[in-house]
């Protein structure tokens, strides 16, 4: 009877929602969070998708549990202390939790692109206006383009690779419309965050060079889903995917340092033609 089967849909939906809460009970979480993933897999279940397609549990929590991660990371990567050549250092402690960052302007001086005392408040102030444009809109971009990603999965129903193997090969995927919520939320609520008003310049592109490199994370996990086959996706693809989202945080941070760079170049070198010229006209 259609009664029953109802029925039984909605206890095995029930049962799903459970197990989702005991994981979220182990999660480090806000409440608020848990709450959100909670509505949005019940949403997702009442539109029709049975928890097999949703994906396991264990692995639904777990992304959204990075993806929340990012988000929080991204509101205060550091600062100074991921963008600074005179540390020397490759990873900068986060500042708030345990873990690490990569310190890129640690890995900029040691590459020879900065020198150490590159970065200070004359080279920011001179980064132009329409370069730190760019900065605050580039993460919004990637999100677009996250959404666009995620609707196309969702229309064209496929599955989003979770986790995979050296070799290739999924370990486990995401339902059509679950991947496509765990691209979505993610990315717009990195977008959001990206044109909240900074307090200075330091903030405002080390910010912005973070949530733009997440987002290419995630654009990239949604590209990943367009070049599977037959359970596999290729393994250089995923390296070139992953290095290339990671990289992103660094190239922001460089090359709106050397448009400031160029800008205290440039007027120190018509400061001193200036003098020249003056000392010229001084002589007898």
């Amino acid at each position: 009877m259609p009664g029953e089967a109802d029925r039984r849909l909605d206890a095995a939906a029930e049962s799903y929602l459970d197990a989702i809460a005991r994981e979220l009970a182990s999660a480090d979480l806000p409440e608020r969070q848990r709450g959100e993933l909670l509505a949005n897999v019940r949403g997702l279940l009442a539109a029709g998708a049975s928890p097999a397609a949703v994906g396991a549990a264990e692995d639904v929590v777990s992304a959204y549990a990075e993806a929340a991660d990012g988000a929080d990371g991204a509101r205060d990567p550091g600062g100074s202390g991921v963008w600074d050549p005179a540390s020397g250092r490759l990873l900068a402690p986060k500042p708030r939790g345990g873990g690490s960052n990569l310190a890129w302007g640690g890995i900029a001086a040691r590459l020879g692109l900065l020198r150490p005392d590159d970065v200070d408040e004359d080279v920011l102030a001179a980064i132009p206006d329409s370069t730190m444009a760019v900065v605050r809109w580039l993460p919004a971009g990637f999100a677009a383009a996250s959404l666009a990603a995620a609707e196309a999965i969702r229309r064209r129903r496929i599955r989003v690779p979770l986790r995979a193997s050296l070799a290739g090969r999924i370990k486990s995927s995401a339902s059509p419309a679950w991947g496509a919520t765990l691209i979505a939320v993610p990315a717009a609520a990195l977008g959001s965050v990206s044109v909240v008003p900074a307090a200075d310049r330091m903030t405002l592109l080390t910010r912005s060079a973070r949530i733009a490199s997440l987002n290419a994370g995630i654009l990239a996990s949604a590209l990943l889903g367009f070049t599977q086959r037959d359970g596999r996706v290729r393994p250089s693809a995923f390296l070139a995917l992953t290095a290339a989202s990671v990289c992103v945080e660094g190239a922001v941070l460089l090359l709106a340092t050397k448009a400031g760079l160029r800008r205290v170049a440039a007027s120190d070198g018509a400061a001193s033609d200036e003098g020249a010229s003056s000392r010229e006209g001084g002589r007898p």
